[in-house]
This record gives C-alpha cells, structure tokens and sequence, in this order.
C-alpha cells in the first residue's frame, strides 16, 4: 500500500504544472522634478498564487558603490509605488521578492535603468529586467522512463522485502 501511495505522490508532483514564483513585467518610469531629482515609478505583475503573498520586499540600488540599500516592506496588494527624491539615474534598480504566508522568500525578480538608457529613449523608459528561468518540463519519454524506475523500484522493494521476511 506504501509503495502506491508513494508512487501517487511522484506521478501527481511530475504531472502538475509549476506556477511563476516571482513578480513578473517590473518597469521602472522616471519623471523629472523641477528640482532636478526624479520620482520612480516602479509597477509589476503578481504571480498567479498572489492570494498567498504575505508581502513584498523591495531592495534599491542606487548609484555606483552606494550598495543595496534596507528592503521597504510592501503590502501584497499594491503592484506599483513610486519612489520619491532619487538624486540621479546613474544607476538606478530594483529588486522585488515575494513573502510567502508560509515564511517562505522568492529569489527576487530585478530591473534596472541608467544614465545612457535615458539619452536614448524619447518615449517612456521601460526598465531591463532579469526574471529567473522557467521551470523545466517533462516530456512523454521522460515522464514513462521516470514511471519505469519507480514501478521498478517498487517491485525490487516488494521482492527484498520478501525474500528477507523469510529468511
């Protein structure tokens, strides 16, 4: 009974789709102030599970050698926030992870934009962003040879059971 039950459990987890565990689509808009400095703003995509989210963190970068500044605590049903005051946009990037309700954290998903971007673009800036990769899928062959090894494992297991019960 063990072994079914286990092999049910293998079968389901290799069957079921993996979902997008980050934010998807961030973009990052500069406004320039009157002032000089620039106002950020920062808008991204849940992922599909976002009824799970606790919360976000956001990390800054700004400047060359300033590092990563504190994480701003964001609530889970904001998507977007602007960022007040940023001096200049020689560097300027974001990095957006996910709290899950259970504790767990996300990678982070992240996008930046620069001085040399802005020369470029007259139109609204659309930020780079580096999303992690996509979760990799099984193909039939793939999914019966992994079915094969535990089918047979669990027969191997079942014989050695018995053969050793015996003696």
């Amino acid at each position: 009974m063990a072994n079914i039950i286990t092999f049910l459990v293998a079968f389901l987890f290799l069957i079921t789709p993996a979902l997008a565990q980050e934010v998807q689509n961030i973009s990052l808009i500069p406004f320039l102030q009157h002032d000089g400095s620039f106002v950020i703003q920062v808008t991204w995509e849940p992922p599909a599970d976002s009824a799970l989210i606790d919360h976000y963190l956001m990390y800054r970068v700004q400047g060359i050698g300033e590092g990563i500044r504190t994480p701003q605590i964001i609530p889970p049903h904001l998507s977007a926030l602007n960022i007040a005051d940023v001096p200049s946009l020689e560097l300027f990037g974001v990095s957006i992870q996910i709290v899950w309700k259970d504790g767990l954290t996300s990678h982070g998903a992240f996008a930046s934009i620069g001085h040399d971007t802005l020369k470029i673009s007259p139109s609204p800036l659309v930020a780079s962003v580096t999303s992690p990769t996509p979760p990799v899928g099984l193909s039939r062959a793939d999914l019966g040879m992994v079915l094969f090894v535990i089918i047979a494992g669990a027969v191997i297991g079942t014989f050695c059971v018995r053969l050793f019960s015996r003696a």
